[in-house]
């Protein structure tokens, strides 16, 4: 994991930019959070959720595709419950 420091940034375009659903443009905080330096691998996957949804199998340290959004958050929940730590998706201003 690798830490990424707290701040704050202007989200969005200015006016006179970009689309209308880049706006309005907001400053957002963000807080300190960590991220994983590496995708799942479809081992890593399969540990967890009990199969591998990879069209592209082989080596287990290939990483794991073809997981929709429900299944990623379902991954993070199964993660908490064998590790007793919190995990989450990215945010979009993360």
């Amino acid at each position: 994991m690798v830490a990424i420091p707290g701040g704050k940034f202007m989200m969005g375009s200015p006016e006179g930019e970009g689309d209308d659903s880049e706006k309005p443009q907001h400053e957002v905080t963000v807080k300190s959070f960590y991220m994983s330096k590496y995708l799942i691998t479809q081992a890593q996957y399969q540990e967890v959720m009990g199969n591998n949804p990879s069209k592209l199998k082989g080596d287990d340290q290939r990483p794991v595709e073809r997981v929709s959004w429900d299944d990623a958050v379902e991954f993070t929940h199964r993660l908490l419950k064998e590790t007793g730590r919190r995990y989450s998706l990215p945010t979009e201003a993360q």
